[in-house]
């Protein structure tokens, strides 16, 4: 992402991530913070809480509902399963056959379903599941929105516990009720405004939630 600004002539930007673009817009944040104006995470808060947010039993949901992570670990029989009877697993995930149809385009492409599950083998380690704690990572100095979805998703929990990773006054969260994990696709004319509105404002505050002041991946031009 710093190359692909370095090319544009960008010493920085706003940086707005979804799912695995988040965690990457997190990190992006964390390690070049000169680079990063303001930052949006789409449905996924810091990594540094995925597994530590919220009392015990709402981590423990977490790690439940993040079951797939731990399967996905296992190469090259995961590869061999998914692709198996014409990718018929993909549809254990849940999405409508359009949706399916076009994992499976991008998924028969050579390497391409190795591509995918290796984010998950170089990003979550089996020990993850483990901690219990908050890792210890940078505080960030810019605004940063975070929006989620609705439950059962541990999305307001992951959002919460995130705050520990920003400077005080400049974490707002929003909620985008009755829509699932795919915000980017399922509420874009809802999402949209929220997403113009605060990379034209001058700081967190212009949106929903922010976190009291005590309190505890696209690239755009800021």
């Amino acid at each position: 992402m710093t190359d692909l600004l370095d090319q544009l002539g960008d010493e920085q930007a706003a940086v707005v991530g979804h799912d695995w673009g988040a965690a990457l817009a997190w990190h992006m944040a964390m390690t070049a913070p000169s680079r990063v104006s303001k930052l949006i995470p789409l449905s996924v808060g810091c990594l540094g809480t995925f597994f530590a947010c919220g009392d015990v039993a709402e981590s423990m949901r977490q790690r439940s509902m993040s079951w797939y992570m731990l399967w996905f670990q296992f190469k090259p029989a995961v590869e061999e399963a998914l692709s198996a009877n014409d990718f018929a697993m993909l549809a254990v995930f849940g999405e409508p056959p359009e949706q399916t149809a076009r994992w499976k385009a991008d998924l028969s492409r050579p390497g391409a379903l190795t591509a995918g599950l290796n984010w998950y083998r170089a990003n979550v380690k089996p020990e993850m599941f483990g901690v219990f704690e908050p890792l210890d990572l940078p505080t960030l100095q810019i605004p940063v929105l975070g929006v989620y979805r609705d439950e059962p998703y541990c999305g307001e929990a992951q959002m919460k516990a995130s705050e520990r990773y920003v400077a005080p006054g400049l974490w707002t969260y929003k909620k985008l009720p009755g829509f699932g994990h795919f915000i980017p696709r399922e509420a874009a004319e809802e999402l949209n405004p929220l997403l113009v509105d605060f990379l034209a404002g001058p700081g967190a505050k212009s949106a929903a939630h922010t976190a009291p002041a005590d309190g505890g991946a696209a690239a755009l031009e800021p």
